[in-house]
């Protein structure tokens, strides 16, 4: 898929450590549905700790654009090109300017700046080429933690691997909180892709105006209190026609000046739980995560919607950190039995679980089904699963 290939292609421009990982969405739904969720590997030592977070609300504020990577700063010069080599690096090529921000530079060590960020494609514009939609990601306030979020960034596809930054034009570039993930779907049925993003704090919804522009959605308590959210996907659950969200929460780390020698493991805090919102369709949204039957005890960093069985309803599965994996299958309304273990896909081949990070799925095996590949951090391997 030329998506896939594009992006794959340009995932250097984040930070060193952070490896990431796409996926496009459902190929056989009745409604064409877009599910880019993309999740960086964790850098982060994974240990146990005794201590437990309180239950707090993060303290978020946005900040002025600090990602931007200024167009008149020398390119970065290419390594020679080897027989054996499968990619060469073409970025200073493109056009492609933007750099994720960790706020690594805070010296706290903390785990919110070992999550990373992520990229999504879609076509804003509607002219068949594929666009790129860049998280942003925030820093952190040396004396207190306290995270700030920086802005996102849009290129529009101009052909032949060339891109314009229109963040500005566009009005993507708004301020919103520390931010995750992204995925592009047409959220409002009006025949535009929209963005979702992932924050620690609050999501934000950019609704697509038609005209080249983004209007950010007022409607912010549609999508819960301030909290760590890292990935995201759509899919309609309830077979209305709207396209429904289903976002994965992490733990519950509340920020503190206080420095740490290494990354405290994800062990430390307390889960927090995955969210599914229904769109009625005129704007609005409803949490309906307990109806559903989603649990409380995991920490998200991937999720993926598809159809893994063929039965023409919607899947989700989740890749969770240090903890067992998820598979909701869809069944015939909008409640979910979950059945990783049951159908294999909660634990590696040992039996224990891993650090998942991301998810992708894709028919390997050329059998018509879509089969599984989960990234792990660094300590671990990926795993493939054929469904």
């Amino acid at each position: 898929m030329e998506q896939k290939r594009l992006v794959r292609n340009i995932l250097r421009l984040y930070e060193g450590y952070s490896l990431s990982m796409l996926q496009v969405g459902t190929r056989r739904q009745t409604r064409s549905i877009v599910s880019i969720v993309v999740l960086s590997f964790l850098i982060h030592n994974i240990c146990g700790c005794d201590s437990r977070a309180k239950s707090t609300p993060p303290d978020v504020k946005p900040q002025e654009n600090k990602n931007r990577v200024d167009g008149g700063e020398k390119d970065v010069e290419l390594t020679s090109i080897e027989p054996d080599d499968w990619f060469e690096d073409v970025t200073s090529q493109t056009g492609l300017r933007f750099q994720y921000r960790s706020g690594r530079e805070s010296e706290l060590r903390t785990i919110l700046e070992t999550v990373g960020g992520g990229i999504a494609v879609l076509d804003f514009d509607g002219d068949q080429r594929a666009d790129l939609f860049c998280v942003g990601g925030g820093t952190l306030d040396p004396a207190t933690g306290v995270p700030s979020g920086v802005p996102c960034g849009l290129f529009r596809n101009l052909g032949e691997t060339r891109f314009s930054d229109v963040s500005s034009v566009s009005e993507i570039d708004a301020a919103i909180d520390y931010s995750h993930g992204c995925v592009c779907g047409d959220i409002n049925s009006d025949g535009f892709e929209d963005a979702f993003v992932t924050c620690f704090g609050l999501n934000s919804l950019f609704l697509n105006q038609g005209d080249g522009t983004f209007l950010r959605s007022n409607r912010k308590a549609d999508f819960g209190v301030p909290r760590w959210n890292t990935a995201a996907a759509l899919a309609d659950i309830d077979r209305d026609g709207e396209l429904d969200v289903y976002v994965t929460g992490y733990v519950n780390w509340v920020p503190s000046g206080e420095k740490h020698p290494d990354v405290p493991g994800p062990q430390s805090y307390e889960p927090v739980s995955d969210e599914v919102f229904l769109n009625s369709g005129d704007g609005e949204f409803t949490c309906i995560s307990r109806l559903a039957g989603i649990r409380e005890d995991r920490m998200g960093l991937g999720v993926i919607a598809t159809d893994l069985n063929n039965d023409n309803r919607i899947d989700f599965y989740i890749a969770n950190d240090v903890v067992a994996n998820h598979l909701y299958p869809g069944g015939g309304g909008i409640q979910f039995r979950e059945s990783a273990e049951l159908n294999g896909l909660a634990y590696n081949e040992a039996g224990n679980p891993e650090g998942s990070m991301g998810v992708d799925c894709e028919d390997e095996n050329g059998d018509g089904r879509d089969d599984l590949w989960v990234t792990s951090c660094k300590k671990s391997e990926a795993r493939a699963w054929t469904w």
